[in-house]
């Protein structure tokens, strides 16, 4: 399994849960066919390997920005390969955490006019 591969510290850990316990609050995740569990997972598995969140950020953000990246996450990431597909940056995403994907060219490099 690919969350085998995630190791986070005992505070990241705490956070991704009061995070789900949080949207849990706000959103049924049966519409996104998840248990609080897979939501869990899927945040922990985006953290270490897809794209590193800001997890203080997102324990504080309103509710629609905290639905947008939990449901974008839960809906987006490739749990074969624990990487995010289509696009999708979550709002939380910690900064300069899309450096590390080589073809993420900032518009203004490709047109500079």
């Amino acid at each position: 399994m690919i969350i085998d591969k995630c190791k986070v510290s005992h505070e990241d850990n705490a956070k991704v849960i009061k995070i789900m316990l949080r949207a849990a609050s706000l959103m049924n995740f049966e519409i996104l066919d998840a248990s609080r569990l897979d939501i869990v997972m899927d945040l922990t598995v985006c953290h270490c390997l897809a794209c590193p969140l800001n997890l203080d950020g997102l324990l504080k953000a309103n509710g629609g920005d905290l639905i947008h990246d939990v449901s974008g996450i839960v809906r987006h990431l490739n749990r074969d390969t624990g990487k995010l597909e289509d696009c999708f940056v979550p709002r939380f995403a910690r900064e300069n955490a899309h450096a590390r994907d080589p073809w993420n060219v900032a518009t203004d490099d490709v047109f500079p006019y």
